[in-house]
């Protein structure tokens, strides 16, 4: 994720946000939901900047939720 791209989910962060942990390659940002519901609009507003690696439940229900919006767009 770029320093741009970062700022931009700081800025608008979730509010249950747990941690940051930041590499050479790539940072990742931890949170701790009830539901999965109640990430995914929120992901899904930083378009691609952003990838779920988990859990693959969450990856899973991002392809649904992304396969519902493509069919109204068909």
């Amino acid at each position: 994720m770029a320093n741009h791209d970062l700022k931009r989910v700081l800025e608008r962060q979730h509010y249950r946000f747990l941690k940051l942990e930041s590499g050479a390659s790539q940072t990742v940002l931890t949170y701790q939901v009830q539901q999965l519901e109640e990430i995914i609009p929120w992901l899904l507003g930083f378009g691609s900047t952003t990838v779920a690696i988990a859990p693959p439940a969450l990856r899973d229900a991002i392809r649904l939720e992304l396969g519902a919006m493509l069919e109204h767009l068909t």
